[in-house]
């Protein structure tokens, strides 16, 4: 199998949460596993040395795509990413075992898909599922979801027993290959947090490429969501990129980004 994974992860202070889901140490043995530091971590460095895990601990406070982009750039020069490769930007609080990721790996070149995203659960019984598949949104979906009266947007996973093309997914968890994350220019820097996911998926269908939902492979998410205290910084990025990705769907907007070319 001459095509690879590489993992992504952006941790905000999340080193004790990493180290005690143990999810990336396991990983790392398999797969090259690169992790940005986004703050300052005593001891969090320590952890990913004795474990191999590469890291970037530079350029703090950036939001989630910038750093993102910033470890693919790191991929394809100091560890020679491929266009046939791929890249598995993944949350810290996301547990997947190496024997799926390695499943996920051999569906996606069996079956020729250029991104996808697997079965999210947020519980260990995997009973739960974590609402990360869905369709594209409009502004009526945003405002019912703020004001309690539901997500119209959310697929029912449940009923979805094969693999399936979705609208998009949330970023806990895409693996993309690297040519098209390169020809994407990867996320749009100019949303600092919230819907940069989106607007990635968004930006993917338009290119031509589909985006593909295996419920097979499964993983957990211990997510929490703090977008909805109307007086929190949180609410106010999810505004601010709210309304981005809408203005985006309607006129053409350049997107900023610092994703090279892979060579």
């Amino acid at each position: 199998m001459s095509n690879r994974i590489f993992v992504s992860v952006v941790s905000h202070g999340h080193g004790r949460l990493i180290e005690k889901i143990g999810s990336l140490e396991a990983l790392s043995g398999s797969f090259t596993t690169v992790v940005k530091l986004n703050k300052g971590e005593f001891g969090f460095r320590e952890y990913l040395e004795s474990n191999s895990i590469s890291y970037i601990d530079e350029n703090y406070y950036q939001g989630f795509g910038e750093n993102n982009n910033q470890i693919f750039n790191y991929l394809t020069q100091e560890h020679n990413i491929d266009r046939d490769d791929y890249i598995l930007l993944l949350n810290p609080d996301v547990n997947i075992s190496v024997d799926e990721v390695t499943k996920l790996l051999e569906l996606v070149i069996l079956n020729k898909y250029k991104a996808a995203t697997v079965n999210l659960f947020r519980d260990d019984e995997f009973t739960d599922y974590d609402p990360a598949v869905r369709k594209y949104p409009k502004l009526f979906d945003f405002i019912s979801s703020f004001l309690g009266f539901g997500n119209p947007t959310i697929l029912d996973k449940s009923s979805i027993s094969k693999n399936t093309v979705i609208d998009w997914c949330a970023g806990s968890f895409i693996l993309i290959r690297a040519d098209l994350y390169s020809s994407l220019r990867g996320f749009d820097e100019k949303y600092f947090m919230y819907c940069e996911d989106l607007d990635l998926c968004y930006r993917l269908k338009n290119s031509g490429s589909d985006l593909i939902f295996i419920p097979s492979v499964k993983a957990i998410h211990y997510g929490k969501h703090g977008s909805r205290n109307i007086f929190s910084k949180h609410f106010y990025w999810h505004v601010k990129s709210i309304f981005r990705f809408l203005v985006s769907t309607k006129f053409k907007v350049s997107v900023k980004s610092s994703v090279g070319e892979i060579k």
